[in-house]
């Protein structure tokens, strides 16, 4: 009699990613993002509170979104700096992001340009926003911050001891920043 050689079962992971049900009303999202120079592979995981339907539909909208090349940029100069650390405190031999092509470069720029142009206010809002803003209390504020470009905290720093009335100047001294009842 001869054995048949037994298969392991080996686990899919399939590109379109998983829906895996972890309790009542409660799934884990995987999606493959690949493998590295070992064959490890990295996945994306995301705990989804909701029905199957709607963890699936989540799931799909991942897929459909992809990174931005600024999020794959972050993650990528991240992951270098903490191998760097890695190795300098001799916890590896060599960092394995060493030749791995950074995805920044022109592509990354003309999106972040596009972002800032779409975040921006033409002039026409400009002159709408501040006409409005002008008849409330906050109106001067508006109008430095168009004006000047200075920071919100700056703004709220100055005081009338900052103002040069004579040569139409404002230094900024100070600027107000805000902590929260845990920061030092």
């Amino acid at each position: 009699m001869s054995e048949k050689p037994q298969r392991t079962k080996r686990r899919k992971v399939r590109s379109a990613g998983q829906v895996i049900k972890r309790g009542e009303n409660k799934y884990l999202i995987r999606i493959c993002l690949g493998l590295d120079s070992t064959g490890k592979r990295h996945n994306h995981n995301e705990t989804f509170h909701g029905g199957a339907k709607a963890a699936d539909k989540r799931r799909r909208d991942l897929l459909a979104q992809g990174l931005s090349a600024g999020s794959v940029a972050y993650v990528h100069t991240l992951l270098r700096s903490i191998f760097k650390l890695a190795v300098q405190r001799q916890k590896i031999a060599r960092n394995p992001m060493d030749g791995v092509k950074s995805p920044g470069g022109k592509k990354l720029e003309q999106q972040k340009a596009q972002r800032r142009e779409e975040r921006t206010m033409s002039a026409d809002q400009v002159i709408k926003f501040l006409n409005a803003a002008g008849d409330t209390r906050f109106g001067v504020v508006c109008a430095l911050a168009f004006f000047t470009g200075c920071r919100p905290g700056e703004l709220l720093g100055l005081k009338w001891a900052d103002y040069n009335a004579s040569t139409r100047e404002i230094k900024i001294r100070q600027a107000i920043t805000w902590r929260g009842k845990d920061d030092c």
